[in-house]
C-alpha cells in the first residue's frame, strides 16, 4: 500500500510538471505570435519545431527559454542581430538552425558554439565571413555549416 501510494504520489508530481510546462510553451508561442507569425510543431505536448516570420527580433527570442525540446528553429528575421544569438546560444536541444537573412556577423557566431548537438546551420544573406564560419566549423565539426549570398554548397 505504501509503494502504491509513492507511485501515486509521484505520477501526480510528474502530471503537475507536465501541465505547467506545456501551458509554459503555449504562453510563449501565444507571446510570439502577437509578435509576428510564429508556426509551431508541438509533439507530445511539446514544442519541437518554430518558425518565427515578420517582426521578430531578439527580444522575441528570449521566449525560447520556455520551449526546452525545441529542436528546429527558422528565425529569417532581419532584426534578428548578434544580441539575440546569445539566447539562441542556450539552446542545447537544438539540431537545425536557420538564421537566413538576419543581421548577424561573425562576432555573434560565438553564442552558437556550445551547441554540440547542431547539425545544420543556414548562415545565408547574413554579414557572415568564411573566416567567421571556419572559426565556428572548428568549434563545431559534425555540423553542416551553410553561408553565403546563395542557397548552394559551400
Amino acid at each position: 500500500m505504501l509503494l502504491f501510494m509513492l507511485l501515486l504520489s509521484i505520477l501526480f508530481a510528474w502530471t503537475a510538471r507536465r501541465v505547467a510546462s506545456f501551458r509554459n510553451q503555449r504562453a510563449a508561442i501565444g507571446l510570439l505570435q502577437r509578435r509576428g507569425e510564429a508556426i509551431a510543431r508541438f509533439s507530445f505536448g511539446n514544442v519541437q519545431a518554430l518558425q518565427l516570420t515578420g517582426n521578430h527580433d531578439d527580444e522575441s527570442l528570449r521566449l525560447l527559454v520556455d520551449l526546452p525540446e525545441l529542436t528546429v528553429l527558422d528565425a529569417p528575421c532581419r532584426a534578428i542581430t548578434n544580441d539575440g544569438l546569445r539566447c539562441i546560444g542556450r539552446k542545447k536541444s537544438l539540431r537545425i538552425l536557420s538564421l537566413v537573412g538576419t543581421s548577424i556577423d561573425d562576432d555573434g557566431l560565438k553564442h552558437l558554439a556550445g551547441l554540440d548537438d547542431l547539425a545544420v546551420l543556414w548562415l545565408n544573406k547574413t554579414a557572415v565571413t568564411e573566416g567567421g564560419v571556419q572559426i565556428l566549423r572548428a568549434e563545431l565539426p559534425n555540423c553542416d555549416i551553410r553561408y553565403g549570398a546563395t542557397f548552394g554548397p559551400r
